[in-house]
């Protein structure tokens, strides 16, 4: 399963292929607090997290471009950046199991 993890995106270097349509709470209850948050609606991004798959390689799950603050009751297509077309959807997939499993409480 993806955790939360401290090891770094190189600015530029991530690239957007995937979405995953979810809540912010949902990606907090499988994932726990975004490793970037300013949910204020100013910038491209209000909540980001800097994940690392369960096979090792690094990856980002971010709101793009919303210009409101996000409410926790609303469903957004979370951005899933990667280092290749392969690790976006296998991140997908990933982070999809764990909100189908972990957040829906079928564990």
């Amino acid at each position: 399963m993806a955790v939360k993890t401290d090891k770094g995106i190189i600015d530029g270097s991530s690239w957007f292929q995937e979405i995953v349509i979810t809540t912010y709470p949902k990606l907090i209850e499988i994932l726990g607090q975004p490793t970037y948050e300013n949910n204020t609606g100013e910038d491209k991004v209000n909540m980001e997290w800097v994940c690392e798959s369960r096979e090792g390689f690094v990856f980002t799950i971010y709101d793009w471009r919303e210009h409101e603050p996000l409410n926790k009751e609303y469903n957004y297509g979370f951005h899933i950046g990667g280092f290749s077309e392969e690790e976006t959807k296998k991140a997908k997939a990933e982070v999809e199991l764990m909100i189908d499993v972990i957040a829906n409480g079928f564990y």
